[in-house]
């Protein structure tokens, strides 16, 4: 995983990233779900929107990976 932090909120930021997905997944407060599931997470006084994609199926790969 690949991620950039504004420096002022590095501190406050870099283990929730860091551990985004067991965040995730312990979250219950689900807005959306469907192919792709939204969550609203809170940390640090700070309510953030996390998506969390569905991996495609192996025709699906290939297809978006040639055409």
């Amino acid at each position: 995983m690949k991620y950039t932090l504004n420096p002022s909120y590095k501190e406050k930021f870099e283990n929730f990233v860091r551990n985004i997905q067991r965040y995730f997944f312990d979250n219950s407060n689900t807005i959306h779900k469907a192919r792709n599931e939204l969550k609203i997470i809170s940390h640090e006084r700070i309510d953030t929107v996390v998506k969390s994609f569905k991996k495609p199926n192996i025709f699906n790969r290939i297809v978006y990976t040639f055409f």
